[in-house]
Order: C-alpha cells, then sequence, then structure tokens
C-alpha cells in the first residue's frame, strides 16, 4: 500500500479540488485566509521542486524551525513528495538547542519563521556545516554578508519555474516512496540530557491514519477542528495530518494567546488538545464568575 502522507494531497485534491483544506489569519489585517486543495497542492508541487532542484536528495532531511503556520505543512509534504524527512524545532529553542538538532540530523535546508529565528539561523550557520540554504518563511531584513538565504516566496517561484525533468524526477521519487522510510524525526525536550531524535517511519503514520478514522467513528469531512498545539509537536503534527486524511478543514493558529479567540470565530467542532489548555480556561472563567 503506498504511504498515505506521501500521496495524500494528490488523493485529496481529485477528491475536494477547490474546498476549503485550511485557513490561516493575515497579520495585516486580522482577516482569514483560505486555501483550498488544489492551492495546496500547488505550493507544495512548487516546493518540493525546488528542493530537488536545489539538490536534498531522498531521506536527507530539512529542519523547521518556526511556530505554527501554513508554510510549515507545505514544507513537510513537500519533503515527503521526495521521501526527504523533516526535522521539527521548536519556535522558542535556544541558540544552542538549534545548533544541536541540526548538527545531529544533519539537516540540508533549515526553514525559519520570523526575524527572530532568522538571527539564530544566521548565528550557527557556520557551525553547522550540513546546512546549505536558509528559508526565511517572512520576508525578513538579510544581513550584508548572507549569501546562502532566500525567502520561501524566492522559493515558490523557483519551483514553479522547474524543468520538466525535475518534476519527473519528483514524481519518480514518490512513487519510489516505501514504507520504511523515514517521515520524520522529532527530538525531546533534553530535560534529562542532550535532545534524543525519535525516528518515526512512515508505516506509523500509515498506521494512525487507518486506526483513528476507524475508531473515530463520529467524525467526518463536515467537521473542523483548530490546529494550536505546536506542528513541531508530535501530537498537532499527526493530528493536523488526521485532519487532512479525513478531509476535515482547520483553523492554523499562530498564537497560543489568541487560541480563544480563534475558537470563538471558527467554532471547531472537534480539536487535540492537553490537559493543560483546559486547566487555563477553567483557570479564566473562574476569575471572570
Amino acid at each position: 500500500m503506498p504511504n498515505i502522507l506521501t500521496n495524500l494531497i494528490d488523493n485529496q485534491t481529485v477528491k475536494y479540488g477547490d474546498k476549503e483544506v485550511f485557513r490561516h489569519k493575515n497579520s495585516i489585517d486580522g482577516d482569514w485566509i483560505i486555501t483550498s486543495w488544489t492551492q495546496f497542492k500547488q505550493q507544495v508541487e512548487a516546493i518540493a521542486c525546488a528542493m530537488e532542484t536545489l539538490g536534498l536528495n531522498p531521506q536527507e532531511n530539512i529542519a523547521v524551525f518556526s511556530s505554527n503556520r501554513p508554510e510549515i505543512l507545505i514544507s513537510d509534504y513537500a519533503a515527503y513528495a521526495n521521501r526527504a524527512v523533516p526535522v521539527s524545532i521548536y519556535s522558542t529553542s535556544s541558540t544552542g538547542q538549534v545548533e544541536y538538532i541540526i548538527n545531529d540530523s544533519k539537516s540540508r535546508i533549515l526553514f525559519v519563521g520570523n526575524a527572530e529565528q532568522y538571527k539564530i539561523a544566521r548565528s550557527i550557520i557556520n557551525k553547522c556545516p550540513s546546512i546549505m540554504l536558509i528559508v526565511t518563511f517572512d520576508n525578513v531584513t538579510r544581513d550584508a554578508d548572507d549569501e546562502s538565504t532566500m525567502t520561501f516566496a524566492q522559493m515558490l517561484n523557483l519551483g514553479n519555474n522547474a524543468s520538466d525533468d525535475c518534476k519527473n524526477e519528483v514524481k519518480k521519487r514518490q512513487a519510489e516512496a516505501k514504507e520504511d522510510d523515514i517521515a520524520t524525526i522529532i527530538y525531546t525536550s533534553g530535560t534529562t540530557g542532550e535532545p534524543k531524535g525519535a525516528v518515526l517511519p512512515h508505516s506509523c503514520f500509515d498506521a494512525v491514519m487507518e486506526i483513528h478514522k476507524e475508531r473515530l467513528t463520529t467524525l467526518s469531512d463536515e467537521d473542523t477542528s483548530v490546529c494550536f498545539l505546536p506542528l513541531s509537536h508530535i501530537f498537532e503534527k499527526a493530528w493536523s495530518s488526521f485532519c487532512m486524511f479525513m478531509g476535515m478543514r482547520f483553523a492554523i493558529n499562530y498564537d497560543t494567546k489568541n487560541v480563544q479567540q480563534t475558537l470563538k470565530e471558527f467554532r471547531p467542532t472537534c480539536m487535540c488538545s492537553v490537559p493543560r489548555f483546559w486547566e487555563k480556561v477553567y483557570t479564566g472563567i473562574n476569575e471572570k464568575i
């Protein structure tokens, strides 16, 4: 059976086309921006082709150092199309933690979210010999001597102008994907020593998607969810993939401080969460009472 994550975008675009897959808020005016399955597929294919053009090989690693945003999902699924491996780094990680994870995973491309994360990436670039490129999600002001960075928009443009040979190579890699290919590496917090990378093959996600569909019988593509836990955490990463697997629309919440406002506006029918969130909600309600 083909890997679910490797082929998920293609399969769901055939089924849902121009229907919404997720939405996120415009940082300028706060309006919701809706992304359809068709648009998502186009973005994933462009970044996948850009990765191949830049020399990323199957089962090589990329690192993603950012808070929640659509570009994380696009980068992850572009990596799957190349049989490459996304390595998640928490957006609040220290310089030392980022350096350690990149060197331990030997990641080839480092995606960063904002100016603060770009600054950390630049401070360690000479200590991380595996990195061939930094890609910024935000259009940050680059250092004057920076010759190893491009914006996500530039990477999209590179992929959109890819040759037929490049596109065919990505399709070939996608077709050759195996269930024992590594899907992702999730690093522990490192509270008891150096962080350790948990290696998860695609077979894990194949099993999780199917068993959740079998057991969560009340869920369908009529349901909606909110992505608010960090996509660098396996709980939210897997849940968001399950939402897409089920065809459920979801809203990507950028800042955890705004999650209650997002819940009011989007009104999800289901979501994944942790006890600490509900403790905060309970405390907040009691304070208002």
